[in-house]
């Protein structure tokens, strides 16, 4: 078993390499997707032994599946957090996906081969949020984190390192962070998806979807 106890999680291209890189940036050294990849550093060997979180959207399928890193049973989480994004710019985000990507969702919700790539990405954040979510002990936007980002080390165990360098030093350290780290962060796709084009799409699918983004806290117009 592993030293990591702390998991950030939700749907791919909702920002999660950002707040791996934040983290381990300001000291506190989280791993993206597997424990060889940790952003944020020039030097991930000498912080592989020091690893205390993981930022993971494959882990919310909490399967032994290895394609996106360590099994989940190799872990033993004490904090989970469920980060989410704008519907529209993660599924049209999440429609650039590879097909290593696309399989390993299709094993995990219910996903037909049959269905459009448009109505996978609507399913996608749809079911996917949901496992995450329910796995969680807080849901926030990534869009807000700004505001939240004490709650959000309360919430993953981290207070005893705002007591160290205070609250405010995190907080400007985030406020002077790129937030297009990640190649999908800021939805350099052409055209973000509407809400026109999910009700054309699959009016039924559309309306949970809304209905759940509103609870997550996004205006839906």
């Amino acid at each position: 078993m592993n030293k990591i106890n702390r998991l950030i999680t939700g749907c791919g291209c909702s920002g999660t390499e950002f707040i791996a890189t934040y983290l381990t940036k300001t000291g506190i050294p989280f791993c993206h997707e597997k424990q060889t990849k940790i952003p944020g550093t020039n030097n991930p060997r000498a912080l592989g032994s020091k690893l205390i979180g993981i930022s993971s959207w494959a882990l919310a399928a909490q399967t032994d599946d290895t394609t996106w890193g360590d099994p989940y049973s190799t872990y033993n989480f004490k904090h989970i957090v469920h980060q989410v994004r704008c519907p529209l710019k993660c599924m049209t985000s999440f429609m650039t996906s590879g097909e290593q990507s696309m399989k390993f969702v299709q094993k995990n919700i219910c996903i037909d081969d049959n269905d459009s790539l448009l109505t996978k990405a609507m399913k996608y954040w749809l079911y996917w949020n949901q496992k995450a979510e329910n796995m969680s002990s807080w849901t926030y936007k990534i869009e807000d984190l700004e505001q939240n980002l004490e709650k959000l080390f309360e919430e993953i165990g981290l207070t005893d390192f705002i007591a160290k360098k205070g609250y405010k030093w995190y907080l400007e350290k985030f406020q002077s962070m790129k937030k297009n780290v990640g190649t999908r962060w800021a939805n350099k796709e052409k055209k973000v998806l509407t809400w026109e084009d999910l009700r054309q799409e699959d009016e039924s699918l559309t309306e949970q979807i809304k209905k759940q983004a509103k609870r997550y806290g996004y205006n839906i117009s």
